[in-house]
């Protein structure tokens, strides 16, 4: 499930018993809360919400009635609408999945490109074409959040195998946030606010687990710790906001999974 700022929420909710009956979904806690289920491009057809802005608009993917997975739009009026088709963003490009949308209706996500069935990476400026941005190397791309400057953020594989966490922007393309890193592996960027900070997970060799980390274009790349006293726990940082503060998931000193929100420096366990 996804929150944006204004207290909006989107996300899916199982229809059925099995793991396919689920429908796409949205809240707000804004005023006079509400819920709905949102439409679908099929009767009936899976989908799932990913990703909201404050003005509701929400996106994700649906199938379609030939069983085809799409990339949607589901507008704060109402209604779904597809973003766009087979061979959209390149020839071969096919099944898509949309994962985040920013207040100038911008979308990301990722599409599967039938020649090599690799994931490729998008960016859709408003309701203009998908382009493909890029990767770190050739390996599969996906891009999971953008903010309000157009910077898009996620994970690729590099030339040397390793799938790297790495911030984009049409001028600059693609950076690899963990280039050069030694204390890290495996890495993924999961969202990024206007200020260009970016929160995400990585692999600690050293430590033989997953933790967190949070990205400054000013100060670098940090590790952001955890709930445990010995600070040695997994962690993970999924969400950032304008004011900086970062919501994840940490192990405390006792063991137990706890939901937490940092800020600047402080730790609130949930």
């Amino acid at each position: 499930m996804m929150e944006c700022p204004a207290g909006r929420l989107a996300g899916y909710l199982y229809t059925g018993s099995s793991t396919t009956e689920r429908t796409g979904t949205r809240w707000t806690t804004q005023g006079t809360p509400w819920f709905e289920y949102l439409a679908t491009l099929g009767a009936g057809a899976p989908s799932e919400a990913i990703g909201v802005n404050e003005d509701g608009h929400a996106v994700g993917f649906s199938y379609d009635s030939n069983g085809d997975w799409r990339p949607v739009l589901w507008p704060s009026w109402g209604g779904v609408i597809q973003l766009f088709g087979d061979n959209a963003v390149e020839p071969g490009s096919w099944y898509a999945q949309a994962n985040d949308v920013n207040e100038g209706r911008d979308v990301v996500g990722y599409y599967y490109y039938y020649g090599c069935c690799a994931l490729k990476a998008f960016f859709q400026p408003g309701y203009g074409s998908p382009t493909n941005i890029g990767s770190l190397g050739s390996g599969p791309t996906v891009a999971t959040a953008v903010n309000n400057n157009e910077q898009v953020v996620g994970y690729s594989k590099t030339p040397g195998g390793v799938t790297s966490a790495f911030i984009w922007d049409q001028g600059t393309g693609m950076v690899d946030l963990f280039a050069g890193v030694g204390w890290a592996s495996a890495s993924q960027a999961l969202d990024v606010n206007d200020r260009g900070q970016v929160v995400g997970t990585y692999y600690s060799p050293s430590l033989g687990m997953e933790r967190g980390f949070f990205y400054d274009p000013n100060t670098g790349l940090w590790d952001i710790g955890d709930l445990d006293p010995t600070g040695d726990s997994e962690t993970g940082a999924y969400g950032i906001n304008e004011r900086g503060q970062i919501t994840g998931f940490s192990y405390n000193g006792s063991g137990s999974l706890r939901a937490f929100v940092r800020s600047t420096g402080d730790w609130d366990d949930i």
